[in-house]
């Protein structure tokens, strides 16, 4: 199960933290039927994210960007694709309109398909729901 801390400030800023949960090695009947199936995010899959997060933002310097954040990567696989949510802090705006997504074909480079704004309308719904964000970030897009 994960646990969620939503902090806003001025200007109704959000950022949400995750707690992630820890992928069972029984993927469930869900995996068996073409249903999303939680991933743990290695220490390999962060680096390959924040350099995919650093390829598509090329102005900011690498010393400059912490992140992925501790506690803040989602990752999961969905038919021919992985997906996943990380949030990182850059200078001026910290961590506005975070978390980035991500999407990749299963032994593919991740894209880094932008900042969320607050929505996740770019993620399938049905890994939105296993990750259970459904209830933080309201109805489909």
């Amino acid at each position: 199960m994960r646990g969620l801390a939503v902090v806003c400030g001025l200007a109704a800023a959000c950022v949400f933290a995750a707690v992630p949960a820890r992928a069972s090695a029984n993927a469930g009947p869900s995996a068996r039927h073409g249903g999303p199936v939680n991933l743990v995010a290695t220490p390999a899959v962060k680096r390959a994210l924040r350099a995919s997060f650093l390829r598509g933002h090329p102005a900011l310097r690498p010393a400059q960007v912490r992140g992925p954040l501790r506690g803040s990567v989602y990752y999961a696989r969905y038919g021919p694709f992985e997906w996943a949510l990380a949030t990182f802090s850059v200078p001026r705006v910290g961590t506005t309109d975070q978390p980035e997504v991500f999407r990749r074909r299963l032994g593919g480079a991740w894209i880094d398909r932008g900042d969320t704004g607050g929505s996740l309308c770019g993620v399938p719904r049905a890994v939105v729901r296993l990750w259970g964000l459904d209830k933080v970030y309201g109805s489909p897009c």
